[in-house]
């Protein structure tokens, strides 16, 4: 599955079960490794259920870029939730864990 197929996947999840979501994904640019926004920038912005997190999306064999870990190490050093999700699983499992969702036994 493509990344934009996964992303799309989850984000019509995270809507599902109550979040607002931004898609920072708005067209490549020339210069190699990115979009139109800054560079690294996750691909989602989630804002709900008392949460704010930025989400990478990857494929199963995706790789970050250097651009990408720099934006990572930033949210991480300063207490802000980022997550890296391979498939819609993963978004789900996360809300499980955080309360949002009952898992399914």
């Amino acid at each position: 599955m493509k990344e934009r197929q996964i992303s799309h996947e989850i984000v019509e999840f995270l809507r599902l079960v109550g979040f607002a979501v931004w898609d920072t994904g708005q067209g490549y640019r020339r210069d190699p490794g990115g979009t139109r926004m800054t560079p690294g920038l996750a691909d989602l912005v989630v804002i709900g259920h008392g949460h704010v997190l930025f989400v990478e999306v990857k494929t199963a064999k995706g790789k970050l870029r250097e651009s990408q870990m720099v934006f990572r190490e930033a949210c991480e050093s300063n207490s802000v939730a980022w997550v890296l999700w391979r498939d819609v699983r993963e978004a789900f499992d996360w809300c499980v864990r955080v309360g949002i969702v009952e898992g399914v036994a």
